[in-house]
């Protein structure tokens, strides 16, 4: 009897993909990309656009290194190990995060119960420092190709810091242009322009310090021939598109992600941190409340994406593995939150005043090639100053008009101003989450394990 041979066919190998992909979602495993490395030296990436139907191509991150307990098979607690933990304001939309807060309860606490300040700095040491504490690390993060010097690639998640991405946006801008680029020039597939990024961790100002500014440098991927310089596109593929697409989008991983066990496993961090420093806020009545509180924002059956969170588990614990890094990173920070107790438009250079312009003030002030800096440092004080006073005059019954009527207002186009506008600022109101039924008596009695 003849056997008919028809009826087999060969499988479509994008059929065992899929099989894959579901096998992961329904056992819980990643299938997200790793992060790409920033090496010392040369370093050239290739940014993906936005997923459809997503705005932006980078997204923002924040996350606490906490203590967290790792529990074996059985459910015990085999180690605590310092590992990174989401924002919630950031990563979940909510009013408050828990660590934050408490961080800052124990602060209040302590400078009451310690005039010293030696002591009270000794005291608060393991909160604020920048390789122990509970400090938030701010971050970018966006899909990339990363090139080696003969042209092979790898795909992947490239986090960078906030002045590498302010860097990044001034190449959106040129001295020969009063007006900035509308779309970027990175991520179109077909025209879009690599960025070279020179990352120099030695390098040194005039002074022979260390020069924070300059550690990251970034260009746009060009060629020079005479005077004429010219853009190197770099096209994405349809299998590069192919492939990236199939990535989750940086919003579905990184907004809305903060859930009830992202929460629950930041509270047990400061207490594991309140036990062991002996702060006893979790003693405190009113500390408590602000727990009720933030414990409220988190429904009890929401399922948490904390055990897939990239940030727990895939990006590189910079601490760890680089301290050098990492204070200077800290450094940075400082030198930024010193310059801002000043008059910040001082240290912006022309691009980044340009950026400001654009961003912040909507493009209200027609920069003309013929000013200098500082003309442009003072008609932007000025418009601030007449946006302020703006702001403080605006009446609560006023707000619901003033969203309509920003809402219909016409594109500003900067070429037909002789002089800029000053515009309100409506900050948009949050609903505030009901609040949780349990009592403070009841929490204190779960936070110590009794219950």
């Amino acid at each position: 009897m003849a056997v008919d041979r028809s009826k087999l066919k060969a499988t479509n190998m994008s059929k065992l993909k899929d099989q894959e992909k579901e096998l992961n979602k329904k056992i819980g495993k990643s299938s997200r990309v790793g992060f790409l490395d920033i090496d010392k030296g040369w370093n050239k990436f290739r940014i993906y656009p936005a997923h459809p139907d997503h705005e932006s191509f980078i997204v923002a991150s924040a996350m606490h290194w906490m203590p967290v307990e790792l529990k074996d098979e059985d459910g015990e607690t085999k180690e605590i190990k310092r590992l990174p933990i989401f924002n919630s304001k950031v990563h979940g939309g909510t009013p408050k995060d828990i660590i934050e807060e408490y961080v800052e309860y124990v602060k209040n606490k302590k400078t009451l119960e310690i005039k010293d300040k030696t002591k009270l700095d000794k005291a608060l040491y393991p909160l604020l420092n920048w390789k122990t504490g509970c400090k938030v690390t701010e971050a970018w993060i966006l899909y990339a190709d990363k090139y080696n010097e003969s042209g092979e690639k790898e795909f992947g998640r490239l986090q960078i810091t906030t002045g590498t991405k302010n860097k990044i946006e001034e190449l959106t801008l040129t001295e020969g242009s009063d007006e900035p680029i509308i779309m970027d020039p990175f991520t179109d597939p077909d025209e879009g322009v690599a960025i070279i990024l020179t990352y120099n961790p030695n390098a040194k100002d005039k002074n022979g310090g260390k020069d924070l500014k300059n550690f990251y440098k970034v260009a746009l991927e060009s060629k020079k021939k005479g005077l004429t310089i010219t853009m190197i596109p770099t096209p994405l593929t349809d299998s590069d598109v192919k492939n990236f697409l199939d990535q989750d989008s940086l919003s579905d991983v990184y907004v809305n992600s903060y859930k009830r066990k992202d929460f629950e496993k930041a509270l047990r961090g400061c207490k594991i941190l309140d036990e062991e420093h002996g702060y006893e806020a979790f003693e405190d009545d009113e500390w408590l409340k602000i727990v009720e509180e933030i414990d409220s924002y988190y429904p009890e059956d929401e399922e948490s994406t904390v055990e897939e969170s990239p940030l727990l588990k895939e990006t590189p614990i910079v601490v760890e593995e680089d301290e050098e890094e990492m204070e200077e990173v800290e450094e940075a920070e400082e030198v930024e939150e010193t310059e801002e107790e000043g008059d910040k438009f001082d240290e912006m250079t022309r691009n980044q005043l340009k950026i400001y312009n654009r961003d912040e003030l909507g493009g209200a002030i027609v920069v003309k090639k013929s000013y200098d800096d500082d003309q442009i440092r003072d008609l932007i004080r000025e418009h601030e100053a007449a946006l302020n006073a703006e702001v403080e005059e605006i009446n609560p019954e006023e707000v619901e008009e003033a969203e309509v009527l920003e809402e219909q207002e016409e594109p500003f186009e900067a070429e037909e101003q002789e002089e800029p506008t000053p515009t309100k600022k409506v900050v948009s109101k949050k609903e505030t989450p009901k609040k949780s039924v349990k009592t403070a008596a009841e929490l204190r009695e779960l936070l110590k394990g009794k219950k």
